[in-house]
């Protein structure tokens, strides 16, 4: 009976992150695209489980969602450019992710509350119903169909700005989850200044919606 709990908790939790992904990527759902997403975070977790006695798949494991993102992304828009993929795979993932610190960060503390991790915690599913909620309304916010930097693409000037994007969100998972890592695995406090960071991407995401994506 806990088994399977664990599994309806742990396919809720990947559900809610694949809902966002398709939302903002204008992808239909169907249930061959919803299969091959389950499939490739199984194959993922596995691949980590699997080889989770070595240093260096314990310090990759930080980054699970990042990488999910850009392999579901080249799975379900393959033949669109890498640089509109990499967008695609990343953006909703950096949203979800700097939606979850900011209440985490600076919600949590008022409350009296730690951060609280998602193995099998109950109030971590709410918290993750809670972000995807500000996700959706921020989106509908922001009203802007992302299908539409398909055809924008081909101007030469979004081309560079989209990589200047791609760089920002990637290097926000390689610090953040860095400093993660060496705060647990060697205690190096880094509070302040993933606070700090979260405050300017935070800045960053309203600076694009409001200056470089085109609405």
């Amino acid at each position: 009976m806990y088994i399977f709990g664990m599994i309806l908790y742990s396919l809720a939790i990947s559900g809610l992150e694949i809902i966002i992904f398709f939302k903002v990527d204008g992808i239909g759902l169907t249930f061959e695209r919803i299969f091959k997403a389950f499939l490739l975070k199984f194959l993922l977790g596995a691949i980590f489980a699997t080889f989770q006695f070595l240093d260096v798949s314990e310090y990759l494991s930080y980054f699970i969602e990042p990488l999910f993102g850009i392999g579901l992304s080249f799975l379900l828009l393959r033949g669109f450019p890498k640089k509109l993929l990499f967008f695609y795979g990343l953006f909703p993932i950096v949203l979800m992710d700097i939606f979850y610190r900011s209440v985490s960060y600076f919600v949590f503390p008022f409350l009296g509350q730690g951060i609280v991790d998602g193995d099998g915690n109950p109030l971590f599913l709410l918290i993750m119903l809670f972000v995807c909620f500000i996700v959706l309304v921020f989106l509908k916010w922001l009203d802007y169909d992302f299908t539409r930097l398909r055809k924008e693409f081909l101007d030469k000037g979004f081309q560079q700005s989209l990589t200047k994007i791609n760089w920002i969100m990637g290097a926000y998972f390689l610090v953040m989850e860095n400093l993660s890592y060496f705060e647990y695995a060697y205690d190096i406090q880094s509070k302040t200044v993933r606070h700090l960071i979260l405050v300017f991407y935070l800045l960053f995401l309203w600076g694009l919606s409001r200056n470089w994506i085109p609405i």
